[in-house]
């Protein structure tokens, strides 16, 4: 049988010293990476929060123009908030003075009468907010 002998220079391993020192030194590379990686995420956060404000708000508005649309000619603009009450899926909508709240999405609509059978759409939410005007045949 072969005797396989085993020197004493071919067993070193690493030292406690050296592995502080690689654990050190990928710390420091690490931490501004991760800088990097945590305004990234909140980045995105708040791009899906806009996104998230744009959609609601352009359905909002889709549905403010069917009901508007939907209206006979013999109604008014304060029929709208009934009309569209009866219309959207919402909980808690809130009605004042041509104007509907939403308060657990954060937005608004609001109707005004304009000159020439027109009115004024305008959608809020959050921060974002779109506004059409519509002829409406009232007398």
């Amino acid at each position: 049988m072969l005797n396989y002998q085993l020197e004493s220079n071919n067993l070193r391993g690493f030292t406690l010293l050296e592995v502080l020192a690689g654990i050190v030194i990928l710390g420091l590379i690490a931490i501004p990476l991760m800088s990097y990686f945590t305004q990234s995420l909140m980045t995105a956060g708040e791009t899906r929060a806009k996104s998230e404000d744009i959609t609601l708000a352009s359905s909002l508005m889709e549905e403010a123009i069917l009901t508007v649309e939907e209206l006979e000619a013999d109604s008014s603009i304060f029929d709208f908030a009934d009309t569209f009450s009866q219309i959207v899926d919402y909980d808690n909508i809130e009605e004042k003075d041509n104007q509907i709240k939403l308060p657990q999405k954060n937005a608004s609509i609001d109707l005004q009468d304009s000159q020439d059978q027109m009115v004024i759409i305008t959608v809020q939410v959050n921060d974002y907010s779109l506004k059409t005007m519509r002829f409406m045949p009232w007398e």
